[in-house]
């Protein structure tokens, strides 16, 4: 049987489908008449092999829809008809064609991999995913043609400093994941949207930096934080509850009489240079439980300090002063976390 994900235009769709069982007949066939990538001979090669190996009542099942009564065998024999017309030099093939009911323009349900807050590429354009991407029920039932196979997200246009809200065919033109470090200068605006997307605690700083003439730090921190997301699952690091944002944990329970659980942000160093001390002794890192700390001039809480004791608040004032000089180079990004925690004392 002919592979239908080899005619799939995006490589990130057809990697994901490969990890999934076969669509149903119905969908393959729309989306193999929908390739960019394969001739017109090899399309209606496969599609005579499903029409002629498929039991016609199998073409019903799954989740696709035409703006047109027709049956879906109906639909996929006059396909196959009038490209044959097509492949064969025919001028009155394009005068035939019912939109309604030819087979590239139906709506085929189709899973993919995406999040909110994912940035993709499609050829010299970038959008960064918003909430649509999260479907409801596992899928879209009531598409009725191909514009129904969209999802939506944000574009950036660096010389009029404007974004646009994009629809975006998912399955075409070669769409695929893109890391906010391999975004071009031009378009690292987006690395901080997804920052937002997927926090939206985020927006708040994100609209002082836009909005202040912070728009270059804005973008080359959005970048960075992004490299600190790849090690999220790494046993050093814990999610911030604000929301999905990593952050880089010192555990009391791993630093000898540390009292308290330390958070070092991995986001925009826009404020006074700072960590963040969790109020309580317990040993679960809890972000939203933090007070602020500055590193700078005076070692100084901006906040109460919750249940920590005065012999608390002093060994971790103690603790800071000695480890000073690797905590700055830390948060001056020239120092990695793993060394960081390999010169705490």
């Amino acid at each position: 049987m002919t592979d239908y994900i080899k005619f799939i235009d995006s490589p990130a769709i057809r990697e994901h489908l490969r990890t999934l069982p076969p669509l149903p007949p119905a969908q393959q066939s729309i989306l193999i008449a929908q390739s960019e990538i394969r001739s017109l001979d090899e399309k209606l090669a496969a599609l005579r092999e499903m029409r002629a190996t498929i039991p016609p009542e199998e073409f019903s099942r799954g989740c696709w829809g035409f703006q047109s009564d027709d049956s879906f065998p109906v639909i996929l024999d006059r396909y196959i008809q009038m490209h044959d017309v097509r492949a064969k030099g025919g001028l009155d093939a394009g005068l035939r064609r019912d939109w309604g009911g030819d087979l590239p323009n139906g709506y085929a349900y189709v899973p993919h991999p995406f999040k909110r807050g994912d940035i993709i590429r499609q050829g010299d354009s970038y959008y960064v995913l918003d909430e649509s991407v999260e479907e409801v029920d596992g899928r879209f039932s009531w598409g009725a043609d191909d514009s129904d196979m969209v999802l939506y997200g944000m574009s950036w246009d660096k010389a009029s400093g404007s974004f646009g809200h994009e629809h975006i065919y998912f399955t075409k033109y070669g769409t695929e994941l893109v890391a906010p470090a391999d975004l071009p200068e031009r378009q690292r605006m987006l690395a901080a949207v997804s920052v937002v997307m997927h926090d939206g605690h985020a927006l708040i700083e994100f609209l002082q930096c836009f909005t202040n003439g912070y728009r270059d730090e804005l973008e080359k921190n959005a970048v960075k934080w992004a490299e600190c997301e790849k090690s999220s699952l790494r046993s050093s690091r814990a999610k911030s509850l604000r929301g999905d944002m990593p952050t880089s944990v010192v555990m009391r329970n791993t630093v000898p009489d540390l009292p308290a659980n330390l958070f070092l942000p991995c986001k925009y160093h826009v404020h006074p240079i700072s960590i963040r001390v969790q109020r309580s002794g317990a040993a679960e890192p809890n972000y939203r439980d933090t007070v602020e700390l500055t590193l700078e001039t005076e070692l100084r809480f901006l906040g109460g300090t919750g249940d920590l004791s005065c012999e608390d608040v002093q060994a971790i004032r103690d603790f800071v002063v000695r480890n000073l000089e690797p905590l700055l180079a830390y948060w001056n990004e020239k120092m990695s976390f793993d060394d960081l925690l390999a010169a705490l004392r």
